[in-house]
C-alpha cells in the first residue's frame, strides 16, 4: 500500500560569523528547496576501514534511496579531534577529509572526478555510493538527507 505524504520546503541557512580588526567579515546563505517528501537524519560510528554508508541506486531500503530523487545531503563529522575521510563515488570518485565538527554539503549534483588534468570538459554522472572511513580508531558522523 502506498502512502501519499505532504509535500514540505526545506529552508536551509549558512551562516559565518567573524570580526578581524574591528571589522564584520562574516555573512549567510539562505536557500529553500521545495517540495521535500522525506527526511533521514541520524548518526553513524566510522571505523578506521572505508565502510558503507549510502548507496544510491533503484528502490528505497536502509540508507539507500533513488540517486534522482537526492536533494540534500550534510554530513558532519561529531568527533572532537578524529578526521573522518568521505568518498563519494560515480563512475569516477573523490575524496573530502572532514576534521573535527566540519561538514559536507551536497545538493542536487552529479559527480566527476578524473585524475587526469586534460579533461577537456566534465562528464557528470549519479552518486551511487558514500563511503567513510577514518585514519586510525573511530569517530561518529552525524546527516541529514532530504528527497523529493
Amino acid at each position: 500500500m502506498s502512502r501519499a505524504y505532504a509535500l514540505s520546503p526545506l529552508r536551509v541557512r549558512i551562516t559565518e560569523q567573524v570580526t578581524i580588526n574591528g571589522i564584520d567579515r562574516g555573512s549567510s546563505a539562505n536557500f529553500t528547496i521545495p517540495d521535500i517528501q522525506y527526511v533521514d537524519t541520524g548518526t553513524v560510528t566510522i571505523p578506521d576501514v572505508a565502510t558503507r554508508i549510502f548507496t544510491f541506486g533503484g528502490a528505497a531500503t536502509t540508507r539507500s534511496w533513488a540517486a534522482s530523487k537526492l536533494k540534500y545531503l550534510r554530513i558532519t563529522n561529531m568527533d572532537t579531534s578524529t578526521s573522518v575521510d568521505i568518498r563519494v563515488a560515480a563512475t569516477d570518485s573523490y575524496w573530502v577529509r572532514l576534521k573535527a565538527y566540519q561538514h559536507l554539503l551536497l545538493g542536487d549534483v552529479g559527480v566527476d572526478a578524473q585524475a587526469s588534468s586534460t579533461a577537456a570538459a566534465p562528464s557528470y554522472a549519479d552518486i551511487s555510493t558514500i563511503d567513510a572511513k577514518t585514519a586510525s580508531g573511530t569517530s561518529t558522523i552525524e546527516y541529514v538527507l532530504a528527497l523529493i
